[in-house]
């Protein structure tokens, strides 16, 4: 049972309240927001209300506490001093002991993977020394709400950091990084994207440390991906099939309470500090500037880039509407100035681009959908390479390569992203990190027709993961192959598998559509029937609803055909073919499947329609030309008898094998109807040439002696109609002319 508690007095402005952290930890934004301290009457009548509302604190049943850290009983606070409020001789040595002894307990289980238990030993600790308000443990009791899935508790004990005056400045960024993670954990993006974007504006420069600078990075790129990704499926109705790696969240360094960080607050101009650094070209995207304020109004700050870089801002007026008034801090040393403009208008929901050496500024609502989602790509590939060029670490740049490449692919550039996927797999990731690279290289090369090898770097990226999802996602891919290269045996068992892990509803759906059509392409219809109806519920899209009826109906059609005229499984057949969409088969083998069952229920134009998509579809390989002769053989069906022969010509010259034989003896079927005799007995004279059965051979006898009376020769015909073969039997001397 998961239980979670409501902070009701924390509903706040999205568009201020990163500004609001900023002022609570003493630093200087540009709009004041009244967000209620723990002090304001008003919102102890509020937290009053709330525990009248909700009676007893909920207790999860393994122990995790779930009451507000500040709503203690009387008993526990006020009839013992505050161990905080004593002097150094009035602290036992003891009780100090005792302290630091239940701190590392908590963050033994914390860093152990045990959030409950280190939960409720933060809380114990909390309660025996009364520092109700301690930014230390504020954070950590964050943190180990955080990764026990109680976002709503999480966002209460981080804020209680970001106000406690015992936090140091490290506590209060770990803070406010936490309640970005868990503003993205809720959906709630933009808000995190805000946050972390001033966060990025003032402690983004290498005048902090590492360990605080790379998480801001990271997260941001997450939460812009993210979005990225969503307003994508939004407009195209898909999700990227492409792995992204979620920044983990650090714990160690939460822990640890040596990091110092400057505080150069004080030493920022009341003005403006604007200085161009490098500027080798008019873009944007490479002019460097260092840029300091400790509030300073936007729409000025934009005016001071005209005139520094030489860049004209040309803003529009509902643009300049938004950012009149506002105000922002930034300490930044060493940024290219279309980074600066990213996270000075992104979070206002305002998007820029530069044609020549002019920038325009506008409103996101001015641009077309597909146009944002472009900035949005363009904004995150700008992001790594900021990312890549500030901190070192192979699997950190791996990380970023593979981001980089993962886009390219989304805006098309195979190439570029191919080498960027070379170079991370040069820095030898390892774990997690390397099979989600082999996964992306493997739908690289299967985007770029390259089948054998795509399905050689999922098999590889299944041996290196551990995770579940990814696992699914690799069986799903390896099932697809498999069916594409002709491989339906070996599609089963994957798609199986990757059904029992899949636990994302797209991934479960896929392995599921997949093993239905391997047990159908397999000829066992009645397995594929099973699967689907067990399983029903695993498909949520209409897509996958419409073909999974179409396949069950096909496979109990298989199974039941009626004798004469449709009947109980052929009616149902037609009636879901008559409800898919033109849409809804989207790849070669949806209709080699469609079409097979028009072609059953007598619906030929509709069979040959998806064949013909079908033919085009396929690239090579082993579906090609039996795809090819299927649809050779419904045209003859038609009695579309020139189509037949021009479907039939890249098999007959090309296949080899069994699959050259039928195509043959089809072409030569065909000639005879079209009364082309010589050509008709060229190919039968070939196929007698071949290993055929007797009832091929006999076939193949009967078309030449046709041939042979078509062109007059009634002797050969007659040779060939008793099943000889003319060559082989005198032929009786003509007696001469005279």
């Amino acid at each position: 049972m998961q239980v979670t508690f409501r902070r009701e007095n924390t509903v706040f402005r999205s568009q201020v309240l990163w500004t609001s952290l900023f002022i609570a930890i003493g630093l200087v934004g540009g709009v004041v927001y009244n967000w209620p301290s723990s002090d304001d009457p008003e919102a102890m009548d509020q937290d009053v209300e709330v525990q009248q509302t909700k009676g007893e604190s909920p207790v999860d049943e393994g122990g995790f506490s779930l009451e507000d850290p500040r709503a203690a009983g009387d008993d526990e606070i006020t009839n013992r001093p505050l161990l905080d409020e004593l002097s150094d001789e009035e602290r036992s040595p003891i009780v100090a002991s005792a302290e630091r002894d239940g701190l590392r307990d908590g963050d033994r289980l914390l860093t152990g993977g045990n959030f409950i238990g280190a939960y409720n030993q933060y809380e114990k600790q909390q309660r025996e020394a009364g520092q109700i308000n301690d930014g230390s443990l504020a954070v950590r009791m964050g943190l180990a709400s955080e990764l026990g899935g109680f976002l709503d508790q999480a966002e209460g004990h981080y804020r209680t950091a970001i106000e406690s005056p015992s936090s140091s400045l490290s506590q209060q960024l770990w803070a406010l990084i936490g309640t970005a993670r868990v503003w993205r954990s809720q959906g709630r993006l933009d808000e995190a994207i805000s946050l972390l974007s001033e966060l990025l504006l003032v402690y983004g420069n290498d005048q902090y440390p590492d360990v605080i600078r790379l998480p801001i990075y990271q997260n941001l790129t997450d939460c812009l991906q993210y979005r990225q990704l969503m307003g994508q499926k939004e407009l195209t109705d898909t999700t990227s099939p492409l792995q992204y790696s979620n920044t983990d969240v650090a714990i160690a360094p939460v822990l640890d309470n040596q990091i110092v960080i400057p505080n150069n607050a004080a030493e920022l101009p009341e003005g403006l500090s604007l200085r161009v650094l490098q500027r080798p070209i008019d873009d944007v995207s490479v002019i460097l500037a260092e840029v300091k304020t400790m509030l300073f109004p936007i729409l000025r700050l934009l005016g001071e880039l005209d005139q520094t870089i030489g860049v004209d801002m040309r803003v529009s007026t509902r643009a300049r509407t938004l950012l009149s008034g506002r105000s922002l801090r930034i300490d930044s040393t060493t940024l290219p100035v279309a980074i600066i403009l990213d996270h000075v208008l992104g979070p206002l929901g305002l998007i820029w681009r530069q044609e020549g050496d002019v920038v325009y500024i506008s409103h996101a609502e001015e641009m077309e959908h597909g146009e944002e989602l472009d900035f949005e790509l363009e904004r995150i590939q700008r992001l790594l390479r900021q990312r890549q060029s500030s901190f070192s670490g192979g699997a950190e740049q791996a990380t970023v390569l593979t981001q980089q490449a993962n886009n390219l692919i989304a805006s098309g550039d195979l190439e570029t992203a191919a080498n960027l996927y070379q170079s991370a797999r040069d820095l030898r990731p390892t774990g997690e990190k390397s099979a989600m690279l082999f996964f992306n290289v493997g739908m690289m090369e299967y985007m770029r027709g390259r089948r054998d090898v795509a399905l050689s770097k999922f098999y590889l990226a299944l041996d290196q993961t551990l995770a579940p999802s990814l696992q699914a996602s690799s069986y799903a891919k390896i099932a697809e192959l498999e069916l594409e290269l002709g491989r339906p045996d070996r599609a089963i068992p994957a798609a199986a598998r990757g059904r029992r892990l899949s636990k994302e509803p797209g991934v479960a759906a896929e392995n599921l559509m997949m093993l239905a059509k391997a047990y159908l392409l397999e000829t066992d219809p009645y397995s594929a029937n099973q699967v689907l109806f067990d399983h029903a519920s695993t498909l949520t899209e209409d897509v996958d609803r419409r073909m999974a009826s179409v396949i069950g109906s096909y496979a109990r059609f298989q199974v039941v055909q009626p004798v004469t005229g449709l009947q109980n499984e052929g009616e149902r057949l037609v009636v879901a073919l008559v409800a898919l969409q033109p849409s809804d088969p989207q790849s070669f083998i949806d209709h080699l499947i469609v079409s097979r069952a028009f072609r059953d229920v007598g619906f030929r134009s509709r069979a040959v329609e998806h064949l013909e998509i079908a033919a085009k579809q396929v690239e090579g390989g082993y579906w090609d030309h039996r795809v090819q002769l299927e649809l050779a053989e419904i045209l003859y069906q038609s009695q579309e008898l020139e189509k037949t022969l021009e479907a039939l010509r890249p098999i007959v010259q090309a296949a080899e094998g069994k699959l050259r034989i039928r195509a043959a003896m089809l072409d030569a079927k065909v000639r005879e109807e079209l009364m082309q005799f010589d050509e008709c007995k060229n190919v039968c004279e070939m196929l007698l040439q071949r290993t055929l059965t007797d009832e091929q051979k006999a076939e193949v006898l009967e078309l030449l002696g046709k041939a042979y009376e078509g062109l007059g020769q009634h002797y050969a015909a007659a040779l060939c109609f008793a099943g000889l073969l003319p060559q082989q039997t005198d032929t009786p001397a003509q007696p001469e002319s005279r």
